[in-house]
């Protein structure tokens, strides 16, 4: 038996039932708003990707001599690569420029004729210039050895 003062439970709070009967409420309409919201797929979350241009520049590449090679005093005569077909390629040794400008041929191959590169560690990059940017290739880094010194025989 439950005791009533003026005509209500006892342990009734003036304001109870309202803030009481307001979250269920509230509770019940973000739930109604979250189950009929329209999903966005993952798809479209996603940023756009970049877009290349229809004639993107694509960076050259050193095949010979390869990275970390080994060589002998006069063994390099010859740098080769691969660029986009038609490209102008420009060859760098350290920053500094290496002979004129060659064009990649149909294929997309291109060479380099060098000679008196002195003995030690070099590095070599190719460049090619399309529409006023320049797209550069990994820097390749190569020994050219000292010659040993000549023994005298006795």
């Amino acid at each position: 038996m439950t005791l009533l003062h003026q005509g209500r439970p006892r342990y009734w709070i003036p304001g109870f039932d309202r803030v009481h009967l307001a979250l269920p409420a509230l509770l019940g309409l973000v739930l109604l708003l979250l189950i009929t919201a329209p999903s966005v797929p993952a798809e479209a979350r996603r940023a756009s990707p970049v877009i290349p241009s229809p004639r993107a520049v694509t960076a050259p590449v050193i095949l010979s001599p390869t990275a970390g090679a080994m060589l002998l005093p006069g063994q390099l005569s010859l740098i080769e690569g691969i660029a986009p077909a038609g490209a102008e390629v420009h060859l760098f040794w350290f920053n500094q420029a290496l002979g004129a400008p060659t064009r990649a041929g149909a294929d997309g191959r291109w060479r380099f004729s060098v000679q008196g590169i002195p003995p030690g560690v070099h590095t070599l990059r190719a460049a090619v210039l399309d529409r006023g940017r320049h797209s550069f290739s990994s820097p390749v880094l190569f020994t050219i050895q000292t010659p040993p010194p000549a023994r005298s025989r006795r």
